[in-house]
C-alpha cells in the first residue's frame, strides 16, 4: 500500500469484519504485527478531515 491508495476501512481489520468506509491513504505512521499498518486517511465521504486507522496489507484495495 502507498499513500494515494483507496482502501476499505474496518472496525476489525484483522478480520476485514465491520466496514467502516472507504478512505484514501494519506501517510504511514506505523507498522505492527500481523500484517497491520496505523495510516492517516481521508474518508471519501468526509473529505477534508482526516483520521487515524489501523489497514490490514492489501485488504482487497481498490483504484479511483
Amino acid at each position: 500500500m502507498k499513500a494515494g491508495d483507496i482502501v476499505m476501512v474496518f472496525g476489525n481489520p484483522i478480520k476485514l469484519e465491520h466496514p467502516v468506509g472507504q478512505a484514501k491513504l494519506i501517510s504511514l505512521l506505523s507498522a505492527h504485527p500481523k500484517n497491520l499498518e496505523y495510516w492517516e486517511v481521508e474518508f471519501l465521504d468526509h473529505p477534508e478531515h482526516t483520521y487515524q486507522a489501523l489497514i490490514k496489507k492489501d485488504n482487497g484495495k481498490s483504484k479511483e
